[in-house]
């Protein structure tokens, strides 16, 4: 049977770090958002995949419509639970499987995504698993589900908010590891390939200045590599402490309120 997949780039524009951060100009020419979806366009192998922004009903997040709307398709749905928002687009969308991208990871590797689909595929239980790609530093790692497979984790527990490490809800499904690489392995605690703060902004655009029209179509390796010789990574180096304490309490917050 032919799967029909859904890669979904979840992403709202209400940020008090950076404001309207998937519309900040990366390259001369280039928002965030658009190289992300380019990328993933261009690079990616099978050309049969859906992609979908999703973002929020609330009113702020129509600016997604405004702005992206001619080029990506935009899907408005659940306010403060991703993985249910991203079941609601691959209903509407009729996926069989979710592949799961955050709209902050402005240089999401096309290759993990060709790679983590290559697994599901082979794999004998595809419909029972989370595969996810490692190897590459964060920000640039996906994950895959089958659309059956979430709705069956979403039933099973209540959840007032699920935002902030929301993964959480496959803790006992089986994860399928797709490995990338190991060449990074020594580096991946220094690299941090997400738009979250001015450093990451001031970060992404040094790539840009470098690469131009050409990032488009830089292989993951080669932007990796690049950041390294010329210690770009030192730019945001400051702000991965005071991310993950950000990130715990604000799990920590949400995981108090399930039941």
């Amino acid at each position: 049977m032919h799967m029909r997949y859904l890669l979904v780039i979840c992403a709202r524009s209400k940020s008090s770090r950076l404001p309207l951060k998937h519309f900040q100009k990366i390259t001369s020419e280039m928002t965030a958002i658009e190289i992300l979806y380019n990328r993933i366009t261009k690079q990616c192998s099978d050309p049969g995949i859906q992609i979908c922004l999703a973002t929020t009903t609330n009113f702020e997040d129509s600016i997604f419509q405004e702005k992206c709307g001619k080029d990506i398709s935009v899907f408005a749905g659940d306010p403060t639970n991703i993985p249910m928002r991203q079941l609601e687009a691959a209903k509407k969308y009729k996926a069989d499987v979710i592949i799961s991208i955050d709209g902050d990871d402005v240089l999401t590797s096309p290759e993990s995504i060709n790679e983590v689909i290559k697994a599901f595929n082979c794999s004998d239980s595809p419909h029972q698993s989370v595969f996810y790609t490692s190897g590459l530093p964060l920000g640039m790692n996906v994950s895959l589900y089958s659309v059956n497979l979430l709705e069956r984790v979403l039933k099973k527990k209540k959840y007032v908010k699920l935002e902030t490490g929301w993964g959480r809800i496959f803790q006992d499904i089986t994860k399928v590891e797709v490995e990338l690489s190991q060449e990074w392995r020594k580096h991946l605690e220094e690299l941090r390939f997400t738009l979250d703060y001015p450093e990451d902004l001031v970060f992404f655009q040094s790539i840009g200045k470098h690469f131009g029209q050409n990032l488009l179509t830089a292989s993951s390796a080669e932007i990796i590599g690049h950041v390294l010789r010329d210690h770009l990574h030192r730019l945001n180096q400051s702000v991965i402490e005071q991310y993950w304490q950000n990130f715990d309490k604000e799990k920590r917050e949400e995981v108090s309120g399930e039941r």
